[in-house]
């Protein structure tokens, strides 16, 4: 299904490029360049240009954006639980993901019981302090 997806998106977009540069035009030239004009001859759908203009525009990044890639002192207590949760994540989560139906609450909760084990406090508070280290340095 993904891939007949992925098919479908290409060749619309491709259909719609072509839709919107003139089909049929000789080494690139468009119908606003054949007709001597500075607009096409016929409108394009939408009035869209490109494939991108049908895209929202991103919003504006917080300052301390991304958070991801805050850097943990290394054998910190929060490096480790940054590593003990990328661990539990990763031996949980497929089974959860591939399990029957009828186990996946139990393999949920021993997940959740494993995360409970792990000293989540010292991650999000280097988090933290890093976030309020950029407001404070990158801020204007």
């Amino acid at each position: 299904m993904k891939r007949f997806v992925s098919i479908f998106l290409t060749v619309a977009l491709l259909l719609f490029t072509v839709a919107c540069s003139g089909s049929g035009d000789k080494k690139g030239e468009s119908q606003a360049s054949k007709s001597g004009s500075s607009t096409p001859d016929r409108p394009t759908a939408y009035e869209k240009k490109t494939w991108g203009d049908f895209l929202n525009k991103p919003p504006e990044n917080p300052v301390y954006y991304p958070a991801w890639n805050i850097a943990l002192p290394d054998g910190s207590e929060a490096q480790m639980a940054n590593k003990q949760l990328t661990d539990t994540a990763l031996q949980y989560l497929p089974k959860a993901i591939l399990a029957d139906p009828k186990d996946f609450e139990s393999i949920w909760a021993e997940y959740v019981e494993a995360i409970s084990r792990i000293n989540v406090k010292a991650y999000e508070d280097a988090i933290n302090e890093g976030i309020q280290e950029r407001i404070k340095n990158w801020s204007n």
